[in-house]
């Protein structure tokens, strides 16, 4: 994976994906937009997955989208398990698989397969971006790539009703 800096205050890096895909990684805090500030974590994992899939878009019209097409998913924000339907409708084919329970060793097999995993941890609820390149796992969020162990992420999961689980996404 290639990391590179970008001159655009929302989206401060872009990576290269080991599948030769880009995405630029966006700071939701640095959005005009009300929602996408405060509750935009899974709308912001949901656009990296999609660049991660070869269907980029941008950040206002996929929260429209999703409004409109995933409405039983939008709660507060929107859920780990919508973001898993949005991709599939978007891509047009079964590209995320959605896990209502967490466990190391089936995220770290997701991982080692080169596969993009969006986990929702708690304290506060929020959906993180994890890959894996060259032996290293990342942590794609607030604009930021940074190097992390994926176990202590796993442990911080979260256990809400509505909001738990984590999503597979094959690309």
């Amino acid at each position: 994976m290639k990391i590179s800096k970008t001159k655009y205050q929302g989206f401060p890096h872009r990576v290269t994906f080991d599948n030769k895909r880009k995405s630029y990684i966006p700071d939701q805090r640095k959005f005009k937009t009300e929602f996408i500030r405060k509750h935009g974590c899974s709308l912001a994992a949901f656009y990296i997955a999609l660049s991660f899939c070869g269907k980029p878009t941008n950040m206002i019209p996929l929260l429209k989208w999703s409004r409109s097409h995933l409405k039983s998913y939008m709660k507060s924000k929107l859920t780990i398990k919508g973001v898993a339907a949005g991709l599939n409708k978007k891509c047009g084919r079964k590209v995320a698989t959605y896990h209502r329970t967490c466990s190391s060793t089936a995220i770290n097999k997701a991982l080692n397969a080169g596969h993009l995993v969006l986990l929702e941890t708690g304290n506060p609820i929020h959906t993180n971006v994890i890959y894996r390149s060259s032996g290293h796992t990342y942590h794609l969020d607030h604009g930021n790539v940074r190097k992390i162990d994926y176990k202590k992420l796993v442990n911080n999961a979260t256990k809400h009703s509505v909001y738990r689980g984590w999503v597979e996404v094959t690309g």
